[in-house]
C-alpha cells in the first residue's frame, strides 16, 4: 500500500490490480489491471495522480495516469525492485533493489541518468525525500541509513543501524536553520529511533 504525501489518496496492491482509494471514500474510486505479474511495491505522486507499481519476478516498471488509466512501463532490474519513490515534483522517480541500487529515473526521457549504491550493495527497503526535494534517504535490510544530496546525487551522510530498516521519514522542524531530521524504525517490537540532522542556512 503507499499513500500520496498529501494524504487524499491511497493505493493498494491486489495481485494483478491496483486500487485508488480517497481518503473520504470507504469504496475505491479506480481500479488499475495489469495482466502481466503479481503488484510488489507501489508509489503515489505527490497529488495522487501518478502510481508507480513495480512487479515481482519482473524488471518492467509501471507508471499509471489514474485519469486516464493510461500506463507506460520503465525498464527496471533482473533484480526485483524493493521500493519506489516519486520526487516531490514529478520529475524523478526512485527505485530501490534487492541488489543494493538505487536508479533514478527522469521521467521526461524515461532514462536513468543517476545509479547510486548502498553501502556494501545492502538491499534497499524503503526511499524518503524531503518536502523540498533536496535531500532522498534510504533505509536498507542490514542496518543501512543513508542521505543524499539530490542536486549532486552524492551521499552526504551514513549511519549503521542495528536493525534492518523498515522505515524513513522527513520532518521539517521550525528552526530558522532548516533542520531536516530522518528517522528509522527497527524490527524488535519497539521501533527503534535513528535521528540524522542536517542543518544549513
Amino acid at each position: 500500500m503507499a499513500f500520496s504525501p498529501d494524504g487524499s489518496t491511497l493505493a493498494s496492491g491486489h495481485w494483478q490490480r491496483v486500487l485508488l482509494w480517497k481518503s473520504n471514500s470507504c469504496s475505491p474510486v479506480r481500479e488499475l489491471v495489469n495482466d502481466l505479474a503479481q503488484n510488489q511495491v507501489l508509489a503515489l505522486s505527490a497529488d495522487g495522480t501518478f502510481v508507480a507499481a513495480g512487479y515481482m519476478d519482473s524488471k518492467w516498471i509501471a507508471i499509471w495516469d489514474s485519469r486516464s488509466d493510461y500506463a507506460r512501463g520503465l525498464e527496471g532490474d533482473e533484480i526485483n525492485v524493493a521500493a519506489l519513490l516519486f520526487s516531490p515534483g514529478g520529475e524523478w522517480l526512485a527505485g530501490g533493489a534487492c541488489d543494493g541500487q538505487v536508479r533514478i529515473w527522469d521521467l521526461a526521457t524515461c532514462k536513468v541518468p543517476h545509479e547510486l549504491t548502498a553501502p556494501n550493495f545492502d538491499p534497499v527497503t524503503c526511499l524518503a525525500v524531503s518536502s523540498d526535494g533536496k535531500w532522498r534517504a534510504t533505509g536498507g535490510n542490514y542496518g543501512s541509513l543513508c542521505l543524499w544530496n539530490t542536486a549532486t546525487w552524492e551521499q552526504v551522510a551514513w549511519l549503521p543501524c542495528r536493525y534492518s530498516v523498515l522505515g524513513i521519514w522527513f520532518r521539517l522542524e521550525s528552526d530558522p536553520l532548516e533542520t531536516r531530521v530522518a528517522d528509522a524504525g527497527g524490527v524488535t517490537g519497539v521501533p527503534n529511533v535513528y535521528v540524522l540532522e542536517l542543518v544549513g542556512k
